[in-house]
């Protein structure tokens, strides 16, 4: 009996050894789950994060490429060059060298329908907390008349990407964690990666060319009254129909002197206004003292004021040359008159029109008129299929 006891017994601790055994395994299993549940949800987050990181830049990118144009050295759809160094500026020219870092910032000067005195370079934030390499097209990236990378021609080969994916072809610019050249103008990509394909950056151009046609005319139009009508502005629309009217170039320019303003528009008939005289011997212009005075010139015939001058539909200006700013050889006052040029400065030049971001697609803006209280900007589709930027 004793020795059956001591058996049991011993039987008792082995089981319970067993027990013991089998609980440090389940918390062992248990840890080991925790601990790769805490891996997998950490490197889900990571993905989760870079993947926000690149929409992020994505969309910087596009919203840039949207605001270029604003002056005559840019032009809507261009993109930054790339940077030599992660976050670092982007260069000045690199149709050679169209691949490196996202740069962290890129300098823009904006000169657009006199947005305050003084012009200075409004820098455009690019980072997005990640540095990533980054190439664009030499479409996007073409020499402007300084020799800057900031002009745009689609005509030029687009880029071709290579990923685990797949191959992606007509892309205007691709963002990825590591990127190599493996031809003329290819590229292959490993790891996290965004594309943004040439049809997406100009539907981009397309909606920012909308907003902005309407940006323009709902101001033109605020200034006036209630009582505003495109028949108002005939240098800058042109009617097609009763209730259609089609953006056009009026190409109407002021040159300022100390001294004096003389104004024209080449190829269409115009209405020019000054608050001061006309130079005499002018039969076509009308100085009046109690009001503005008005010269009414036909295609290419001058009018010269001896003060500041503007378009009588208050059409505002589009560019300065040199460009706005106090304390500069062209110091403007308002939105839609041509200055006198400082008397120690240049002839200040203004150009009255459109912004230069819509002059790519200008053809395509229609205006019209469908009953509602304002007048609603569209874009040609015709006009759009022919000449998309």
């Amino acid at each position: 009996m004793r020795r059956i006891g001591e058996l049991t017994k011993a039987r008792g601790h082995a089981m319970l050894l067993l027990l013991v055994l089998l609980a440090l395994g389940a918390l062992a299993a248990g840890q080991s789950q925790v601990i790769q549940h805490a891996r997998s949800f950490q490197q889900n987050n990571q993905a989760l994060q870079e993947h926000q990181s690149l929409q992020t830049a994505r969309e910087a990118l596009l919203a840039f490429a949207a605001r270029q144009g604003m002056n005559q050295h840019t032009q809507p759809g261009h993109l930054p060059c790339p940077a030599l160094s992660p976050e670092g500026p982007a260069q000045t020219t690199c149709l050679n060298s169209n691949w490196g870092w996202l740069p962290g910032q890129s300098v823009v000067k904006i000169n657009y329908l006199n947005p305050g005195l003084g012009a200075p370079y409004n820098a455009k934030q690019l980072g997005v907390g990640k540095s990533w390499q980054y190439a664009v097209s030499a479409q996007l990236l073409q020499p402007n008349a300084l020799g800057w990378s900031q002009w745009v021609d689609f005509s030029k080969p687009a880029l071709t990407v290579q990923t685990e994916q797949g191959v992606f072809t007509q892309v205007a610019a691709v963002l990825a964690q590591q990127i190599q050249p493996i031809g003329p103008n290819t590229f292959g990509v490993q790891g996290p990666h965004q594309v943004i394909p040439v049809q997406m950056l100009q539907a981009t151009l397309r909606n920012n060319l909308q907003q902005a046609a309407e940006l323009v005319v709902l101001t033109h139009a605020a200034q006036h009254g209630p009582g505003w009508h495109p028949s108002h502005a005939p240098e800058t629309l042109q009617q097609q129909t009763p209730q259609l009217w089609r953006a056009v170039d009026p190409q109407c320019e002021c040159r300022c002197t100390p001294t004096r303003c003389t104004c024209q528009c080449p190829q269409t008939k115009a209405t020019w206004s000054s608050k001061a005289p006309c130079l005499q011997g002018q039969t076509h212009c009308l100085t009046d003292a109690r009001g503005p005075s008005i010269c009414q010139a036909q295609a290419g015939q001058s009018c010269i004021f001896l003060g500041p001058a503007h378009l009588h539909s208050l059409w505002p200006v589009s560019r300065y040359l040199p460009a706005a700013g106090a304390g500069r050889a062209c110091q403007p006052t308002n939105t839609y008159a041509c200055p006198l040029s400082s008397k120690t400065g240049q002839a200040c030049e203004c150009k009255h029109g459109w912004p230069s971001n819509i002059y790519p697609m200008l053809n395509q803006v229609l205006l019209v008129d469908d009953g509602k209280p304002n007048w609603r900007v569209l874009l040609n589709p015709e006009a759009a299929h022919a000449t998309t930027p």
